[in-house]
């Protein structure tokens, strides 16, 4: 049985299968690699890995790539793989590349972005289940007594 979530890499560039599409990136389209370390989960959420990797298209936008992270790997093994994923980007690089500021400061703001919608959201999902719990409560509290 195939995996329902993986990233494979190959000469052309990196495929990856999510729960509900797949897409392939190729080389030209990556702007960087990089290791993130996700905001801790909120009240009710599943434990998120210590770190995850992401490609970075030229608009500045990111891309999960799947199941490479420390819980899928250990700890050793996501170093390794990270780090050769890194060193085939940099071979498939055009010959002169350098970072570009304008797509730097493009990830910086796409950055702070999902850090506020992830701060949002989770605020609201711990609001909510403050609420649900108090319910719960007054409601058990009223039919007790």
């Amino acid at each position: 049985m195939a995996p329902r979530t993986f990233t494979n890499v190959d000469g052309e560039g990196i495929c990856l299968r999510a729960v509900v599409r797949t897409r392939r990136l190729g080389w030209a389209d990556i702007y960087d690699i990089r290791t993130v370390t996700p905001p801790s989960p909120s009240v009710g959420e599943r434990a998120t890995p210590a770190r995850v990797v992401y490609a970075y298209r030229s608009d500045g936008r990111r891309v999960l790539l799947p199941n490479l992270d420390p819980n899928e790997l250990g700890e050793e093994r996501f170093s390794r793989e990270t780090a050769a994923l890194r060193a085939l980007l940099e071979e498939r690089r055009a010959p002169g590349w350098v970072p570009d500021p304008r797509v730097e400061a493009d990830i910086a703001q796409h950055e702070a972005r999902y850090a506020k919608r992830y701060r949002a959201l989770t605020g609201r999902i711990s609001l909510t289940l403050f609420v649900l719990v108090v319910l719960a409560v007054i409601i058990t509290g009223t039919t007790i007594f």
